[in-house]
């Protein structure tokens, strides 16, 4: 607070608001007068106020006995002021009365629970009100304006295929589960030799294709080769007899 230039130091004392100045002592005639019309209009009186002191006094007695009283120190003092005494606070708590626990009233007639209903309400119950025989007469009843024929489809035991063998929980779609890691393995391992037997069987196949297509070209020139050779030696065979017959 010192720290900034500003700052104004305010005492505790500064905080209570200051004490009136005493009252001026009031004009005696003023009093005399006005003690002289009291007088006149008022008669005086004598209270008797012993009996309800006696009265009075073994109840505070008895209050100030019973009652248990609290000590609190509402504010903390300062080194300046001198010591004060802290203030005290009384606790008055009513005093439980000699009987059984329960509740107040803890029989009462069912009429303060449960209200009798109306004529109004008895009519209205009665008009919607339904028993079990109705329910049932009303279920053998056709509805006329329920019935679809062309929505029916009627099924027979002519229609059921039951399949011999097979239970009859397991006649719907079945999920498939997902394999684990061995089984996972073994298909993977099935899966490559299904394909090394189908690329084993093409290779084959190729190859035995091209050594029948290669036989084929082979006959074709040796077919080829003796057909030029027997041209070859008729046409010699031709020579030769044309010249003996010159000869």
């Amino acid at each position: 607070m010192f720290e900034i230039p500003e700052a104004k130091r305010v005492r505790r004392e500064d905080l209570y608001s200051p004490q009136s100045s005493p009252r001026s002592s009031p004009d005696p005639e003023l009093t005399e007068l006005f003690h002289a019309h009291i007088q006149q209009e008022f008669e005086p009186t004598t209270v008797v106020i012993e009996e309800a002191q006696h009265i009075l006094a073994p109840i505070g007695k008895q209050k100030d006995d019973n009652s248990p009283e609290l000590e609190f120190r509402l504010f903390a003092r300062t080194k300046n002021d001198a010591q004060v005494a802290p203030q005290k606070i009384r606790l008055d708590s009513p005093t439980a009365e000699n009987g059984e626990p329960g509740f107040i009233n803890p029989e009462r007639d069912k009429s303060y629970y449960l209200a009798d209903p109306s004529s109004r309400e008895s009519l209205e119950y009665d008009a919607v009100a339904v028993t079990g025989n109705e329910v049932s007469k009303w279920a053998r009843k056709p509805c006329p304006g329920c019935v679809l024929p062309w929505r029916v489809t009627t099924i027979t035991m002519k229609d059921v295929t039951v399949h011999l063998g097979q239970p009859e929980g397991d006649a719907g779609p079945r999920k498939r589960r997902r394999l684990g890691k061995k089984g996972r393995i073994v298909m993977r391992k099935r899966r490559d030799a299904r394909n090394a037997e189908r690329d084993l069987a093409s290779r084959l196949a190729a190859e035995e294709e091209a050594a029948e297509r290669e036989k084929r070209t082979r006959r074709n020139r040796e077919k080829k080769v003796k057909k030029r050779e027997r041209d070859k030696a008729k046409k010699n065979a031709g020579t030769e007899g044309e010249a003996g017959v010159e000869v």
